[in-house]
């Protein structure tokens, strides 16, 4: 038996057919009067006397489909998938529908790489289609930054799906069963107390773990805090004093999702809740780090990610 892909399916085919185009879409007049927007309120001037819902000229996503450019626009085709796999799993169980869950998840990550950051902070990305207008229309009509809104609001939709589908397969896998309580030698290495860095030169590793300790103390991302403990959070050994984090979530997310982009750390799956273990926020925020919450964070600003780049790279030898 085969698992169901109707949602996926659908998803797939509206994701790919993602066209703007000038559409009509139903507002209410007290929406503009808290937008407090005087050219927004202008516009409806010239047409409409009476608050009611009415139809007005706007841009809208898939104009057949009546999505409206903000930035929840598929929401209910996401939540459409996770209900379809949730039935999946309950009839066929994890095991039968681990090739459909590798390309839920291979199909939202490709597409989150899509949508891209540029510059000058503004997103792009070539999903879109633009038809009878273009990205400066759309972010300058009657709704500001439209576009823009609804890119960033795909992806993180997209990060937040892939992080959710990762998860299932992690915690439905089946453990593999023991005949007894005693776990093997080998069993026993692929247990990690910390994350464990992966560097090509072995000879050097000190040399340039001791570097790109030095970068981060200087760039004020960690407190000073003794080479021998800090080293202990990325040679797979048991965590006696936590790195002291100062830079915000964002930065230490970024520079974690860095270390296994390039695979420079391990474990390649579940080194989440290792940096967890390994790091303590004091930025001056009261929030604890989750694993759950760290993964969900969004990239820093571009200067941030220039600076955090330079740190990573004293890694590469």
């Amino acid at each position: 038996m085969e698992p169901l892909a109707i949602a996926f399916k659908a998803l797939k085919i509206t994701l790919n057919e993602i066209t703007i185009s000038p559409g009509k879409i139903n507002v209410d007049y007290n929406d503009f009067i808290d937008f407090g927007d005087p050219v927004a309120q202008r516009a409806w001037d010239t047409q409409y006397k009476e608050p009611e819902f009415v139809e007005i000229d706007d841009y809208v996503i898939n104009h057949k489909d009546y999505h409206s450019v903000d930035i929840g626009a598929f929401k209910t085709e996401f939540e459409n998938v996770r209900a379809e796999f949730a039935e999946n799993v309950k009839v066929l169980g994890i095991n039968n529908i681990l090739d459909y869950l590798d390309g839920v998840i291979k199909y939202y990550t490709n597409l989150e790489a899509r949508i891209i950051e540029n510059e000058d902070g503004s997103f792009s990305s070539d999903m879109v289609i633009f038809e009878e207008c273009d990205a400066v229309q759309v972010n300058n009509s009657l709704f500001k930054n439209s576009y823009n809104d609804f890119l960033v609001g795909l992806k993180r939709a997209l990060r937040d799906e892939i992080v959710f589908f990762s998860k299932q397969k992690i915690l439905n896998s089946p453990l593999t069963p023991y005949k007894n309580k005693l776990v093997s030698a080998r069993s026993q290495k692929q247990q990690y107390k910390s994350l464990s860095l992966l560097i090509g030169n072995k000879s050097k590793f000190d040399e340039v773990l001791r570097e790109f300790h030095k970068a981060l103390k200087d760039y004020g991302y960690i407190e000073t805090i003794d080479y021998r403990l800090f080293k202990k959070a990325f040679v797979n050994e048991e965590i006696v004093e936590k790195i002291n984090w100062l830079g915000d979530s964002k930065d230490l997310y970024y520079l974690i999702k860095s270390l296994h982009t390039k695979q420079l750390i391990k474990p390649f799956i579940g080194f989440w809740p290792l940096t967890i273990r390994c790091f303590v926020l004091k930025n001056g925020t009261e929030r604890v780090l989750t694993s759950d919450y760290l993964a969900r964070c969004d990239d820093p600003k571009q200067y941030n990610r220039m600076i955090l780049d330079s740190i990573v790279d004293t890694l590469i030898i």
